[in-house]
């Protein structure tokens, strides 16, 4: 099958086939790249099991080869038919310029990361963590453990479109975790503010202070909550930096501070100490409520785009990050 490529005023014959691509052919493929990004052994692995399964059918996502016999596209899975030896029917392009390259996804799946950077997001990596965090919120099960799962790209953006007031908390999280600031992971700081400053009018400035007292102090006010905070993450970084690399912060654990000390700062008490572990799954409860409170006050929030009709998707989802 042959087609006729129009791009940036030049005329490109396109010839469109499939093919058996065998190990050998495979790897014929692949030292004519031009280039790809970091292939990630993940996906390769994923692909490679399919195919010794007998599982793998991809012939609408072809192989790309330039114009010059190139190849442009397809590293992922030429790869991983090189590897189990797997001899696979893929439908293969030829005749691109190379130009398109940079406009190529290239068989990788986006990041939530990249799919903000292609939408002119600022801080894209940082806005995507958040927005990852929040919505873990909306979507566990329980809080003594805050599930891991992941949003798909299209749900993440319609959060952030939903509440773009997370790209503005992120903003105040950089600030307050920068180098003059606190040691603390990004997305439970901005998602701290963003859920505070979005409960009330009320609470804007009242926030807004308190993050400033995170970062700038005073700092010889007694048993201050924001201060207090501010001791007890300096503290915990000194365990995190000493620690081996399987110590790591838990953004989960550093949310129910937030929220403890919050709570005792918006009725200005004292804060003598912090709860141990088994008290914490009570405020990230309170986290998780009022998440959901503000993303339903949203016609467009998360809940309203899911629908009961998509809950068993959601679910399967759940399971299988799991």
């Amino acid at each position: 099958m042959n087609e006729v490529l129009n791009f940036r005023g030049t005329s490109f014959p396109i010839e469109i086939e499939v093919v058996e691509v065998d190990c050998d052919y495979a790897q014929r493929l692949l030292d004519t790249s031009i280039g790809n990004r970091n292939q990630t052994k993940a996906h390769i692995d994923r692909l490679s099991e399919s195919m010794i399964a007998g599982d793998y059918l991809e012939l609408l996502d072809p192989v790309r080869v330039s114009d010059t016999g190139k190849l442009i596209d397809g590293h992922h899975r030429l790869t991983a038919v090189a590897n189990t030896g797997q001899a696979q029917k893929l439908l293969i392009v030829r005749g691109f310029p190379e130009s398109v390259f940079e406009y190529i996804d290239q068989g990788q799946a986006r990041t939530v990361k990249d799919t903000f950077g292609l939408g002119r997001v600022s801080n894209p990596a940082q806005v995507g963590a958040a927005v990852k965090f929040f919505y873990q919120l909306l979507v566990s099960k329980t809080s003594s453990k805050i599930d891991r799962i992941k949003p798909s790209n299209p749900v993440a953006m319609h959060i952030l479109k939903a509440h773009p007031a997370i790209a503005k908390s992120v903003m105040v999280g950089l600030t307050v975790t920068g180098p003059k600031g606190i040691h603390a992971p990004l997305s439970p700081v901005a998602v701290a503010h963003f859920l505070w400053t979005q409960q009330s009018r009320g609470n804007v400035q009242k926030a807004n202070t308190f993050f400033q007292t995170l970062q700038f102090g005073p700092y010889n006010v007694e048993n201050d909550p924001a201060v207090r905070l501010r001791n007890k993450l300096e503290a915990n970084w000194a365990i995190v930096r000493k620690s081996t690399s399987s110590q790591r912060w838990d953004e989960s654990t550093v949310l129910g501070w937030f929220f403890q000390a919050w709570e005792a700062y918006v009725i200005d008490r004292p804060l003598h100490q912090f709860y141990g572990e088994s008290r914490l799954p009570k405020y990230n409860e309170k986290a998780m409520s009022l998440a959901r409170t503000i993303d339903a006050k949203q016609t467009n929030g998360f809940h309203a785009y899911y629908g009961k009709d998509k809950e068993s998707s959601w679910e399967t989802q759940r399971t299988r990050a799991k």
